[in-house]
């Protein structure tokens, strides 16, 4: 009996030895917390799915990838102008009535003796004529006029005879016409009228006007005994004859030089489809641009083939909206036309430089091939 119990009490703390290594080892083997990965798992891109469509850019359009802002800036650069090409006259106040107080009547009198009245009985001026003057003189004044017109009216009287009349230091001097540009008083210089009395020259600086299209609008209007000469590097009128003439020359002059650019109209419209040169070519052939059209140097298509544009001056602002609406019409994009175009082709599974080798062969897109302008490029 007493042996039973002492092999059962040996058993029973070998179980609690046991418990206890259990125990011990459970705790030594308790896993820590769960911990997260030192690193992150990268999902694929998915890439966003090819067009089956190939993409077409012309040679106007931008480049992929462009705004509608610069969509924009490729459209139509106008630029309107004054269509003003001619300054009007300045008006002169005409005087209400007569307040003249000399009257001139001379029938078939001597030039001597015409210059003897006015000179020494009218103007009470001194006068020096030159032995070579010679004439006769015919003058009715129905009217009194005033003393101010005494001398453009002895200046004409003169003219008429081959003479001109030179102020010299408050001296009248009464001389061939053919002398007087060389015995005239130093040149005046500016565009303001007056100046005294008598043959002299004025030089004109212009301001916007070619010196030499000045002369040509001047010519038919010279009278006999002026004239008008250039100097085209500085780009001067030198006008030459009596003042009251000088006078009415400057009128011309200035009515016709304005701002020219300022008056024209210009715009740049880019093409989408056509080719610059022969969209300019239709155009003309329709409006009559060219040669004795009705349009003839109103309307000018000048293309830009580096831009692939037409550049359009006008002297009238309303007809470059009407170009812009004519433009528009002629640049349209048709099936098989010879204009070349650009298409772009998303490859998915073939490397492009083996495909474009591929066509090049097959189509004679290469170096001496036919192809019609056609060209394949990787």
């Amino acid at each position: 009996m007493m042996h039973d119990k002492m092999k059962n009490d040996k058993l029973l703390n070998k179980a609690m030895l046991l418990v206890v290594a259990l125990l011990l080892v459970s705790c030594a083997s308790t896993p820590p917390e769960k911990q997260t990965d030192s690193y992150q798992t990268i999902q694929p891109t998915v890439s966003p799915p090819r067009p089956t469509e190939p993409a077409v850019r012309t040679k106007a359009q931008s480049k992929p990838g462009s705004t509608s802002s610069a969509a924009e800036a490729s459209g139509p650069r106008l630029r309107k102008g004054t269509g003003v090409f001619v300054r009007k006259p300045t008006a002169t106040a005409e005087p209400e009535g007569t307040s003249g107080d000399v009257t001139l009547n001379f029938g078939n009198a001597s030039l001597q003796e015409f210059l003897s009245v006015v000179f020494e009985q009218v103007l009470q001026e001194n006068y020096l004529i030159d032995p070579q003057v010679k004439g006769q003189v015919t003058l009715h004044t129905s009217l009194p006029v005033e003393r101010d017109a005494v001398i453009p009216i002895v200046e004409t009287v003169l003219q008429i005879n081959g003479a001109a009349l030179i102020y010299d230091k408050g001296l009248y001097r009464i001389v061939p016409l053919a002398n007087a540009p060389s015995e005239a008083a130093s040149p005046t210089v500016g565009r303001q009228a007056g100046g005294s009395a008598g043959f002299g020259t004025r030089i004109v600086p212009l301001r916007y006007a070619a010196a030499s299209d000045m002369e040509k609008l001047l010519q038919p209007l010279i009278p006999k005994g002026s004239t008008v000469s250039i100097d085209a590097a500085r780009n001067l009128l030198i006008l030459s004859g009596p003042r009251y003439r000088i006078d009415k020359m400057m009128e011309t002059v200035q009515i016709f030089d304005v701002d020219w650019l300022k008056g024209m109209s210009f715009g740049i419209f880019k093409l989408q489809y056509a080719e610059a040169t022969t969209l300019v070519s239709e155009i003309e052939q329709v409006i009559g641009t060219e040669g004795k059209g009705p349009l003839s140097g109103v309307v000018r298509l000048t293309p830009i083939e580096r831009l692939n544009a037409v550049l359009v001056v006008t002297q009238t602002p309303r007809y470059l909206d009407e170009m812009t609406h004519f433009i528009k019409q002629f640049d349209l994009g048709v099936e098989g036309t010879a204009g070349r175009r650009l298409y772009v082709y998303h490859l998915k599974n073939a490397k492009a430089e083996n495909l474009a080798g591929v066509l090049q062969e097959i189509y004679g897109l290469g170096e001496g091939g036919g192809g019609g302008g056609r060209a394949v490029t990787a």
